[in-house]
């Protein structure tokens, strides 16, 4: 599944929002807080639920500003140095939103190519832990469609969780 065709799938568990500001807020603090979920990873499906994660926060930002998945400029030689730059990149996206956002900064090639440095940081880590990105948004979309959101994007669902049932699910991807 290319990332074009994940983002799609993905609306159907999103939040349906006229805030374009909101939107990229949501999404730039979630991918922070994803990376340092995937920091804490031990396990191979909880990597692969971070990952699915920070795409799915990805795909909010692209609903609202398209982007060149997997197309940044970064190369890194392991894990750590991956998930180290991830971190940074991912601050400096948040603060590149607030800029645009809070200051009106015209700065949407920059958030674009910000977004594409993070997506193709997150290709380098899945391949790192041997993972393929299909997996990836398979199992997110898993996680998310199945089990989760099984009518579509709902607040009580988003509160009430059963995280057992969508690891589950996961672990058979």
């Amino acid at each position: 599944m290319y990332f074009e065709k994940y983002a799609k799938s993905s609306e159907a568990t999103m939040k349906v929002s006229d805030d374009y500001k909101t939107d990229l807020y949501h999404a730039s603090a979630g991918i922070v807080t994803e990376v340092k979920e995937l920091y804490d990873s031990f396990t191979y499906t909880n990597t692969l639920e971070e990952l699915g994660d920070i795409c799915w926060f990805l795909s909010l930002i692209y609903k609202r500003i398209p982007f060149d998945f997997g197309n940044g400029a970064y190369s890194t030689n392991s894990k750590k140095d991956s998930l180290d730059r991830l971190m940074s990149d991912s601050i400096e996206l948040l603060n590149l939103i607030k800029r645009h956002n809070q200051y009106e900064e015209d700065n949407i090639d920059k958030i674009k190519y910000k977004c594409s440095c993070i997506s193709t940081i997150l290709v380098q880590i899945a391949t790192q832990s041997d993972y393929r990105m299909e997996d990836v948004f398979s199992a997110n979309i898993t996680k998310l469609q199945k089990k989760r959101y099984k009518s579509g994007y709902n607040d009580f669902d988003a509160i009430n969780r059963n995280t057992r049932e969508e690891y589950d699910a996961m672990e058979n991807i």
